[in-house]
């Protein structure tokens, strides 16, 4: 087995001189050598929270059990459309809308931890917090429920979503296997480019 961080890749090899004829490739499939490399042709995509957070990105935070992880990226949430900075921080002044989904704490828990971050940020309605929602869903396949997931992410239209916690959205996936994780691996990535934004 791989280590959990290790990403196996395969090379293929053919025959010298070999020729390529019409390419009928995916859309958004492009190949490129190495001058495309030294022009830079691709584009870096913009920030969503200056020197955090990539536009169409995904961004998986790691930590032990209680170092404050969700509490963190619920303020992150809160903050970056009421004061357009994160953690008095990150400049966060393009986000309009963010969106945190939890899956393990109680919506009452959410609900106190949110009244604790906008009375430290002197928050007293949605009128000073546009664009910021939260959704409790309690444990979730998240592989299964990419459809409304998106219906959500589609209505919704946030600059970035958080998903607290990975563990309760794997319906007993392992994350330390790979052939566990493809799926959901992909379907985060999927929805980060389809969806924000």
């Amino acid at each position: 087995t791989w280590p959990p961080l290790a990403r196996p890749m395969t090379a293929i090899a053919s025959g010298m001189g070999a020729q390529v004829n019409a390419l009928s490739l995916p859309e958004g499939w492009q190949v490129c050598d190495l001058s495309d490399a030294i022009a830079g042709t691709g584009q870096k995509p913009p920030w969503v929270i200056e020197d955090l957070l990539l536009a169409r990105s995904a961004t998986q935070v790691s930590a032990h059990p209680h170092s404050m992880k969700s509490l963190a990226w619920l303020a992150a949430c809160l903050e970056s459309v009421a004061a357009h900075k994160v953690w008095g921080h990150f400049d966060a002044s393009s986000v309009k809308s963010s969106l945190f989904i939890e899956s393990e704490d109680s919506r009452w828990v959410l609900e106190q931890r949110l009244r604790g971050i906008a009375k430290g940020l002197g928050l007293k309605g949605a009128e000073d917090a546009p664009g910021f929602h939260y959704l409790r869903t309690g444990p979730f396949d998240l592989v299964n429920t990419e459809k409304e997931l998106a219906q959500v992410l589609d209505y919704y239209k946030p600059d970035f979503v958080v998903l607290s916690t990975l563990q309760s959205l794997l319906a007993g996936r392992s994350w330390k296997e790979q052939q566990d994780m493809q799926a959901v691996n992909s379907l985060i990535v999927r929805l980060a480019d389809q969806y924000c934004p």
